[in-house]
């Protein structure tokens, strides 16, 4: 799979954690004055690092599946990509809130999952003192979707997905 790089930066105003999610699903790095972080923003960055270490393989080397554009179709406020391990045992879904919806938001279906086998499924917002909620959920459960699960502009969660 092809990845793009992905660095950390101020451009755009964008909230710190928003910014380390996008990230993290290219070649995570940080192009920022660390000693100039505050203290929440310095965790935000830890927080990101922890996980970078743990996708980076995957991002790096699985199967990228586009779930929902954010140039194509008339809801462009949202984005949302996965990548896939060769073996289909694990998988990293990033789900974008770009904007302001005006349309409810799609279901995100895991097609390429077993639907016999229970997977870990950790849900993680990089928002400064929110922890990941971790669920044990079937396959067919993730086949037949996740439901969208943001509703604020610039916020992200990551979803990673691991056959027990």
């Amino acid at each position: 799979a092809a990845v793009m790089a992905a660095h950390v930066t101020r451009w755009g105003g964008r909230p710190l954690h928003f910014g380390c999610a996008v990230a993290l699903s290219g070649r995570f790095g940080l192009d920022l004055d660390l000693e100039a972080l505050s203290d929440g923003e310095r965790q935000v960055c830890q927080a990101a690092i922890v996980v970078a270490r743990r996708l980076q393989p995957l991002v790096q080397q699985g199967e990228l599946i586009r779930l929902v554009s954010p140039t194509e179709g008339a809801d462009r406020s949202r984005a949302a990509l996965a990548y896939v391990g060769e073996d289909r045992s694990e998988a990293v879904l990033f789900a974008y809130q770009l904007e302001v919806a005006h349309v409810a938001g799609p279901t995100l279906t895991l097609q390429w999952l077993n639907p016999e086998v229970t997977y870990e499924v950790r849900a993680t917002d990089l928002v400064l003192g929110s922890d990941p909620v971790v669920t044990q959920l079937l396959g067919s459960q993730l086949i037949a979707g996740i439901e969208w699960p943001l509703t604020e502009p610039e916020t992200a969660r990551i979803f990673e997905i691991t056959r027990l």
